[in-house]
């Protein structure tokens, strides 16, 4: 496993701004290192708003730009390059600001498409090893995946935070999703939109560590939407179940402002220690996380199991057409 350390500045130095850090295993002893420190004290103008303009407020809340840290991709033998193409591109046009990935060995079509979004440059790819003695061999890592999954989980607590802590001073907002779930928005044409929605209600309040979105799954074999393509997956599939899955799990899009340690599913420590302020859920019949899952079988097929939520066809056009180009510009279609 590896770790993350954390060291609060003493008070008679905090008006002075760190250049490198020595870490050792004991006081006083000799350092034989000296880390450079990464971030800034101010978040850059142009990522806090939207458009990099201040003044876009309502009623004295900013619309705030939002981030993505998504999981390690360590798709070796599965190939979701086209899937993924679509989940970026409905990102973007749900109006995030970018994507941030953790890169494995993965399959030859997922590298030509991390490779076309980190020149285009709304995706950032850190590239990722599993500390010894885990394999990086992707035929021992398939089978440590399946059998390890306690430790798999623990390992993402900390590059999710890594994550986090890399691009807080970039963004006041960092959600956290996978590539098969995407925000489902009745009531707003973008995340940004939503989120402000949301600060907006909560503001008398006391601080959130973050809002979070609860799930509703989208089951491959729920009929589809026949007059689209079949490479657009996300968009076909506008079914969900009805049932109450996993009531009380939602993924966060996190205050930095507050938070500086996370899990997948909410914030473990904050700016001032262990997180006081709770996390704000929104209500599941307004806006909600399309879980995407594979077959449902016979418990879809009982009357008033399922139900037809086209909101992500609002984008239709958008993101049909930027797919499209894509992947005929990487060959995968």
């Amino acid at each position: 496993m590896f770790f993350l350390l954390t060291c609060r500045i003493p008070d008679d130095v905090t008006h002075l701004i760190p250049l490198a850090v020595s870490v050792v295993r004991a006081p006083c002893e000799k350092a034989q290192t000296l880390l450079q420190v990464n971030g800034a004290m101010q978040r850059g103008s142009s990522a806090k708003f939207v458009g990099g303009d201040a003044n876009k407020a309502v009623n004295g809340t900013p619309l705030w730009n939002v981030a993505v840290c998504g999981p390690a991709l360590f798709y070796y033998h599965d190939d979701i390059s086209i899937r993924l193409v679509e989940w970026l591109e409905l990102l973007r046009a749900q109006g995030f600001a970018k994507v941030f990935l953790l890169q494995t060995a993965v399959h030859p079509n997922i590298e030509k498409v991390l490779q076309y979004y980190e020149a285009d440059g709304f995706v950032g790819i850190t590239k990722f090893l599993y500390p010894v003695p885990y394999a990086n061999e992707p035929n021992l890592r398939r089978l440590w995946v399946l059998t390890e999954r306690a430790k798999l989980f623990a390992m993402e607590n900390l590059y999710f935070t890594d994550c986090l802590l890399r691009h807080m001073h970039e963004y006041r907002f960092i959600a956290h999703f996978d590539p098969d779930e995407m925000p489902m928005l009745p009531n707003h044409d973008s995340f940004p939109s939503w989120l402000h929605d949301h600060i907006r209600r909560t503001k008398s309040t006391n601080q959130y560590s973050s809002y979070d979105l609860s799930w509703y799954y989208h089951h491959s074999d729920l009929e589809p939407v026949k007059s689209l393509p079949k490479y657009l997956w996300f968009l076909r599939h506008t079914r969900r179940v009805t049932s109450n899955v996993f009531p009380t799990l939602s993924k966060p899009t996190y205050d930095m402002d507050v938070v500086t340690g996370v899990y997948s599913h909410g914030a473990i420590t904050c700016a001032y220690g262990k997180c006081k302020a709770k996390a704000y859920t929104c209500p599941r019949a307004e806006a909600y996380l399309g879980h995407y899952r594979r077959d449902c079988g016979e418990a879809c097929k009982t009357p008033r199991s399922v139900l037809n939520v086209p909101c992500l066809l609002k984008y239709r056009d958008q993101v049909s057409s930027d797919v499209h180009k894509v992947l005929i510009k990487l060959e995968l279609i």
